[in-house]
């Protein structure tokens, strides 16, 4: 690269292709006991931590300590035979996604650039092709919670646990 190129890629905002980190977890009884009673189990919390800061030094090249505080916000989707819309979870950092029960029900991770493929022929359009994750149980992902992701419909039952980051420069 020349240094008289000029790269859009600051902070949150790299765009697409955006680092989806995939790793996995050991999906313990009690999770799934909470789970079916609309609880998030607090070692989840921990897991989710750990992940986002690994993340945000890794990927994003922040320190965990640059923030003062932060807050997690967390639920539990039960799903059998239903789908997602389209949606991101704006207005966060980072998001994770834990897979206590499944097998199927793909997500579907979009391109945040409305439109960007427009004008180019089909050799660039893979660049700008959505990103798909087909979960099994112990699945954890992070990602930018401005990626705008679907899940597909799937006629098996799953259970999972999403967990938004909200970080604060301020007390």
């Amino acid at each position: 690269m020349s240094e008289n190129t000029i790269r859009l890629s600051a902070g949150y905002n790299n765009c697409w292709p955006s680092v989806i980190s995939s790793s996995t977890f050991e999906v313990e009884s009690e999770m799934i006991n909470k789970a079916m009673i609309g609880e998030v189990h607090e070692s989840i919390h921990e897991i989710a931590i750990n992940q986002f800061k690994t993340y945000l030094n890794e990927v994003l090249d922040v320190p965990w300590s640059v923030y003062k505080s932060h807050k997690l916000t967390s639920w539990v989707n039960r799903y059998d035979n239903t789908e997602m819309e389209y949606h991101s979870h704006h207005g966060d950092h980072l998001s994770a996604i834990f897979y206590l029960v499944a097998k199927g029900g793909d997500i579907v991770f979009h391109d945040p650039r409305f439109f960007a493929a427009r004008g180019y022929d089909k050799t660039f359009r893979p660049n700008f092709a959505p990103r798909v994750h087909t979960p099994k149980a112990g699945d954890l992902l992070v990602f930018p919670s401005f990626i705008y992701h679907t899940v597909r419909q799937s006629d098996q039952f799953r259970i999972s646990v999403p967990v938004d980051l909200c970080l604060y420069m301020d007390d």
